[in-house]
């Protein structure tokens, strides 16, 4: 097997993000970032839907550009893309993509200068089994600084590298989460209504038990209104408590004589 046949290469349908090298007449050759050495090329036909007159007024030399992967020869390493099978929102995830795996491996050479370990052998130590668990490198280390050392358990790492790496996650990864607060209503006119009060913000804390990956606090502002704050790591995870706790609330306000109602919720990204 040719040294040649040896590079390695994007699937097909893969995105990629490249750099415009060369422009010619009938399409432009783009350097691949995330493949060393690797050239793909776009035809005209692929650049846009628009008819192409003069090719330079929808790209430009030096230009980033996020490519959908048509064929790949591996006897030639040609790569065939295309731009304009790209969405504006493909095209963010792609970027925001590889920003994250530039994050992880710069996190690999920080974790790299405390260790004996050089950057190559902690990639090789890490990536894999990282990809299997958790679908990238970015998101094992946000995991882990998000979790806890514990994430690495299900590896064979020496404890004294695993507290290293763990402390560098902590210390280099921002953990983007997403917060719903509610602001309720709860009022009850009955003899033991304090006590009717607090069952029904009791089943408010019991449901969200049912979700342990979700933080939560409810706290008092200003009787008769009380406050939910739930903090998590994904909108659909978080708003799968909301729903819960609100549908519980409900039944049980009907059960325990009390009226409860959403005064306002807010959502933050």
């Amino acid at each position: 097997m040719s040294e040649k046949t040896k590079i390695k290469l994007p699937q097909k349908h893969d995105f990629v993000i490249g750099v415009v090298s060369k422009i010619t007449k009938h399409g432009v050759y783009v350097k691949l970032k995330e493949y060393e050495g690797v050239e793909g090329y776009v035809h005209v036909s692929e650049i846009t839907g628009a008819w192409v007159r003069n090719i330079r007024n929808f790209v430009r030399q030096d230009q980033s550009i996020v490519g959908r992967v048509l064929r790949v020869n591996r006897v030639t390493n040609q790569i065939d893309l295309s731009i304009k099978r790209v969405s504006e929102s493909l095209k963010k995830d792609k970027i925001a993509e590889y920003k994250k795996q530039n994050s992880a491996l710069a996190l690999i050479g920080i974790i790299a200068k405390k260790v004996p370990q050089t950057a190559e052998e902690l990639r090789e130590l890490l990536e894999k089994p990282f990809l299997r668990e958790f679908g990238s490198l970015y998101v094992g280390f946000e995991e882990l600084a998000f979790t806890g050392i514990e994430v690495l358990d299900f590896m064979d790492i020496d404890p004294e590298l695993a507290k290293i790496i763990h402390e560098s996650a902590v210390m280099s990864i921002q953990v983007s989460t997403v917060v719903i607060s509610a602001d309720v209503g709860i009022r009850s006119f009955s003899p033991d209504g304090v006590e009717q009060v607090k069952s029904l913000l009791k089943v408010a804390e019991d449901t969200v038990k049912q979700f342990p990956e979700i933080e939560s606090e409810i706290t008092t502002i200003g009787s008769p209104q009380y406050r939910i704050h739930l903090e998590g790591r994904s909108y659909p995870e978080i708003n799968e408590a909301y729903i819960a706790i609100e549908k519980n609330l409900t039944e049980a306000s009907k059960d325990l004589n009390v009226e409860y109602k959403i005064v306002q919720q807010k959502n933050k990204n």
